[in-house]
């Protein structure tokens, strides 16, 4: 049991971090190693303070600090992701930081599972055994990703942009999720009567919201929000490009 959470969560966590940073290196391939080293840099250490002040933003608001800071990193990197999208030329700290506004939120929690969780001893092999086989699906999917966004360039120049319009809608839609569970916005009210027919705590379920922040079974808010979002960002993405 411990192996398959493990992997379910490696899945869940770092997926998205590691898809929208194969996005951000295929749009700008040249900048690979710029992007990398900035990430790394920038990413260790904020994560690391971060993880040092899970209490005090936890006591925050009210008790909801944690949760209000991670729509905050949400709601950044879908700007980030905009300003990108919105400039001719790339530039390498904005990829970055992009990256590292979700790895603030997906990687506190695993910091929080993987160090701060009480278990016992026996599983930590099959704990470690996940992190080894949730990680090598995760990085070898992102992999891919980015293998098929070059190659998909030859053909149509636009596809790592519209991807990254779909991830920016995808993490305002995270961020009105939370602000749901926090009582702080409405129509959390499910848009669907019933789920659809992919499962979105599945496989598939988990690379579709990775990718475009598919929901099996969106709230009236969440929804909006993606919407508004992508159709926002691929008109102004066409205005630039004509501009």
């Amino acid at each position: 049991m411990m192996l398959i959470n493990t992997v379910v969560l490696l899945l869940r966590e770092l997926l998205p971090v590691v898809l929208l940073l194969s996005l951000l290196l295929a749009a700008n391939p040249a900048a690979m190693r710029a992007i990398l080293l900035r990430v790394l840099l920038l990413g260790a250490p904020l994560l690391l303070l971060q993880s040092s002040q899970y209490r005090h933003l936890a006591e925050l608001w009210d008790g909801q600090g944690l949760e209000f800071w991670y729509a905050c990193c949400y709601g950044l990197c879908a700007l980030l992701i905009a300003a990108l999208l919105l400039q001719k030329h790339h530039h390498a700290w904005l990829a970055a930081a992009a990256v590292v506004a979700l790895l603030l939120i997906n990687g506190s929690n695993l910091v929080l599972y993987l160090f701060l969780y009480p278990r016992q001893l026996d599983d930590s092999q099959s704990l470690w055994l996940g992190v080894a086989l949730g990680s090598g699906i995760s990085l070898s999917i992102a992999v891919l990703i980015y293998h098929l966004v070059q190659e998909l360039r030859l053909y149509w120049r636009q596809v790592a942009a519209v991807l990254l319009c779909f991830s920016a809608a995808r993490q305002i839609s995270a961020a009105v999720f939370i602000l749901h569970q926090m009582d702080l916005l409405g129509g959390a009210a499910p848009m669907l009567s019933q789920h659809l027919w992919i499962d979105e705590s599945s496989e598939l379920g988990y690379f579709l919201n990775a990718l475009l922040g598919y929901k099996s079974n969106p709230s009236q808010g969440q929804l909006l929000a993606w919407s508004l979002t992508l159709i926002l960002l691929l008109v102004l993405r066409r205005r630039e490009l004509k501009s």
